[in-house]
């Protein structure tokens, strides 16, 4: 008898358990079910921002290939852009780990390229926009040249003058750029044993410009991109932004070549090929790619 009152109890114990885990068993299978459409789609957004990455790219390079200057400061800076755009897209053609922060690498090393390549545009754009200028002045004056000797020889002479200005300018310009990796004794080493870089250059003479004092910051590249700097408080102003800087010194320009160095602490840097940049007046001075081992 008492066998027979306990098998009800047993059996509804029975069912409850079989539904139950009928319902983990669903919940589990949506959860994983969603998990998997959530890894697709992250995959998905991944994907789509690495062919977004490399159009953007390619399209750089298009433009970059497309910029064309008679300026030979100009030209050999695009030439290092170049080379530059040409090593990022190999980069990522060969990358494998695809990730966010891999896209906010790239994202960041586009930006920079893209930056730069703006200004150079804006600055070719500026020179021949002068050089339009120039030439419609020069028209004019062979126009007043036919009038009188006296005209043609004043007209020759402003002409000649306002050649001279526009291809001196005002700007000051560097050249000569180097980059020693040097110990505490200022005795050049390997780079991973360096203590400090020393960024030598010559400031060129320019007649037209304003002498005083001039301060010349550097920025000294390593070969991620990134700008080698010992303090976030170091920064000027270059077209309205805050660039980041490696060191600073100002000097006395009087209108004469002045060979110059600057030295910035370091510690712990990898060999590969460093860009610096050196601003003067608020303008790109000169700039050079140095591979140090």
């Amino acid at each position: 008898m008492e066998a027979s009152n306990n098998e009800p109890g047993k059996g509804k114990g029975y069912k409850l358990g079989v539904i139950i885990l009928s319902v983990v068993i669903a919940v589990v299978t949506v959860l994983f079910i969603m998990n998997i459409s959530s890894m697709k789609e992250e995959q998905k957004q991944l994907t789509a921002q690495k062919e977004m990455i490399q159009t953007q790219l390619s399209e750089t390079l298009v433009s970059l290939g497309d910029l064309e200057t008679s300026n030979m400061e100009i030209s050999d800076s695009l030439n290092i852009e170049r080379h530059r755009a040409d090593s990022l897209m190999s980069r990522m053609r060969k990358e494998r780990n695809w990730n966010a922060n891999t896209v906010r690498k790239y994202k960041k090393e586009l930006g920079t390229l893209r930056s730069i390549m703006k200004k150079y545009v804006e600055q070719i754009k500026e020179l021949n926009d002068k050089n339009v200028v120039l030439s419609e002045e020069n028209l004019q004056y062979r126009s007043e040249i036919k009038a009188t000797q006296h005209r043609a020889e004043l007209a020759e002479e402003k002409t000649k003058e306002l050649n001279a200005k526009i291809k001196a300018g005002e700007m000051l310009f560097v050249t000569n750029i180097s980059v020693e990796p040097i110990n505490s004794r200022d005795r050049k080493v390997r780079i991973r044993r360096a203590d400090k870089l020393r960024v030598d250059f010559t400031l060129l003479a320019n007649s037209i410009a304003q002498p005083g004092e001039r301060t010349i910051y550097a920025r000294v590249m390593d070969p991620s991109g990134y700008v080698i700097s010992d303090s976030q408080s170091k920064v000027f102003d270059f077209e309205g932004n805050k660039l980041p800087y490696s060191e600073s010194r100002t000097v006395d320009y009087a209108n004469k070549d002045i060979n110059v160095s600057i030295y910035h602490p370091c510690e712990g840097l990898e060999k590969g090929a460093y860009i610096v940049e050196l601003y003067v007046d608020g303008s790109l001075a000169g700039k050079n790619e140095i591979v140090l081992k």
